[in-house]
């Protein structure tokens, strides 16, 4: 009689775990995946087209040229075509050129390119000529966001308290990524639930666009799966053509719930006729976890095929370098494009990457050496703490390894399944 008793509470037990462990419902976002990048593609190709007529090989027509510019890094947004990105460089090359006044915001616009491009120091080096004109709050936020991925971050938040104001949504969303880079979660989320509240009363639905998918990235990091869930849901509510939300999704499908298949079904859908690359390498470790050997292939073929084109210049640079040295097992290779990524972007990320490829080069003291220096209390990214923990049991400190362990075993939802088994072995 006991024993039937035990076993019934485990049954109970195990069911209540189970329902616990769903949160996605496709019902949320079926009516979401019928929309095709053709028709808002077309519709802002007739716009570009417009200001295209206004704009001739000699041509000083600022605002044909600013307003070509901003519809083509639309098309960029709304397609990952880099081509489009491209053409909206060269339009605010142009602008920034001849103008005469105001050129500050040409220089801005300009820099945000650069900037989407990974091309962070050019960023700077237009913002330079301006960088004393602390009342221009546009200008400080650019410089903020450019600091910050240059791994300034003394400078960064110099920036910060030049346009320090607990009202505005802009000061919000910064304040709240430099208080993630200090790995105070808990301030981040704080301040983008503000942040989330100043866009409702604005009722503006980009800013609730940027709220929402943030929100939803920081509560997958606190654990609170539920939360995060929602907010890729609302924005989709609102942008149903948003990408990021539905990547989103498919990552508690795969990494929360352990659904892998449905995870890859839905990026299918989600991301067809506008994926960037990165969106195939999710695919591809997704394929991969299926044991799809020859689907996964497939992604990481159409991964390459993208990146060939050297218009994407250094912007997945750091994600090649992973390629290079997980997947093709080339750690020189990867190394060389490490040490690149450094150069260009000096974070602490940038130096666990380097660090990585040389402790899988061979030369485990080194990889402590750029470990110990850049990396350690520097940053609280699980993926560079992981990297620090391998390293540390490469060198035979244990100790050290394990205490990232507890801690990564906490982060295993946002690594993935993938690393599970590596964190693990630590």
């Amino acid at each position: 009689m006991r024993s039937l008793l035990v076993m019934i509470v485990m049954v109970i037990f195990t069911a209540c775990s189970n329902k616990e462990q769903v949160v996605v419902s496709p019902s949320d976002y079926e009516q979401f995946l019928t929309e095709t990048v053709s028709d808002k593609e077309s519709k802002l190709r007739e716009t570009v087209d417009f200001w295209n007529t206004k704009i001739k090989s000699d041509s000083i027509q600022l605002t044909a040229l600013s307003s070509a510019a901003q519809v083509y890094s639309q098309i960029f947004k709304h397609t990952n075509n880099i081509k489009y990105l491209k053409n909206a460089e060269k339009c605010l090359l142009k602008a920034f050129d001849v103008s005469a006044i105001k050129k500050e915001s040409f220089a801005m616009a300009l820099a945000q390119n650069y900037i989407t491009q990974h091309r962070f120091k050019e960023a700077k080096k237009v913002l330079l000529p301006y960088e004393t004109m602390t009342s221009v709050n546009a200008l400080q936020y650019i410089l903020f966001d450019i600091n910050m991925e240059l791994g300034n971050y003394v400078e960064a938040e110099m920036n910060l308290n030049n346009f320090k104001n607990p009202s505005d949504f802009n000061y919000l969303i910064r304040v709240a990524k430099y208080s993630d880079y200090k790995g105070n979660l808990a301030a981040t989320i704080r301040y983008m639930e503000k942040a989330l509240k100043k866009a409702e009363s604005a009722n503006n639905q980009s800013l609730l666009v940027w709220a929402y998918t943030n929100l939803g990235d920081y509560y997958g990091h606190d654990g609170r799966i539920k939360d995060s869930y929602d907010s890729y849901v609302k924005t989709l509510e609102i942008a149903p053509d948003n990408v990021y939300a539905k990547k989103g999704v498919a990552w508690i499908l795969y990494s929360y719930e352990k659904k892998p298949a449905e995870a890859l079904a839905l990026l299918e859908s989600a991301t067809n006729g506008r994926r960037a690359p990165d969106h195939y390498l999710l695919m591809g470790e997704i394929a991969k976890s299926l044991h799809d050997d020859e689907q996964s292939k497939k992604y990481m073929t159409a991964y390459e095929n993208l990146i060939a084109n050297t218009d994407y210049g250094v912007m997945y640079d750091h994600h090649n370098a992973f390629v290079l040295i997980d997947d093709y097992n080339n750690p020189k290779i990867g190394k060389e494009l490490a040490e690149k990524e450094v150069i260009n972007r000096p974070t602490p990320g940038s130096y666990a990457l380097l660090a990585y490829a040389t402790l899988k080069a061979g030369d485990e003291e080194k990889a402590l050496e750029i470990v110990n220096e850049f990396v350690v209390d520097k940053t609280y990214e699980p993926a560079a703490q992981l990297i620090a923990a391998k390293i540390y049991k490469a060198n035979y400190l244990n100790e050290k390894a394990s205490t990232l362990k507890k801690e990564l075993i906490d982060a295993t939802f946002e690594l993935g399944p993938s690393y599970e088994k590596e964190i693990q072995k630590l």
